[in-house]
């Protein structure tokens, strides 16, 4: 089940961010990027697809937080995704 509004709350953040912009996703959703390098993008209030380096993506998976296939893929419904997204520096 979706968390209605997520889509919203991590829009609102990511784009006060200095020089993130937001763009249509290719498959759907809201894609944000610095510059021309996507730092992750959203598909409603369900599914965020974030890039993490092989280590902490490696970490975040075994943990049982998310799926990973490019990018690590948490199902919002699952566990307060706004923690690790957030906090992704504890993932490092």
């Amino acid at each position: 089940m979706p968390i209605k509004g997520a889509h919203e709350k991590i829009h609102a953040a990511v784009t006060s961010w200095p020089e993130v912009a937001a763009h249509p996703h290719r498959f759907g959703g809201t894609e944000y990027r610095l510059g021309k390098r996507e730092l992750g993008h959203i598909h409603g209030d369900a599914l965020v697809d974030l890039p993490f380096p092989k280590k902490a993506r490696d970490k975040i998976v075994a943990a049982g937080r998310a799926e990973a296939l490019n990018f690590v893929i948490f199902y919002c419904r699952r566990f307060n995704f706004f923690d690790v997204i957030f906090n992704a520096e504890s993932w490092a």
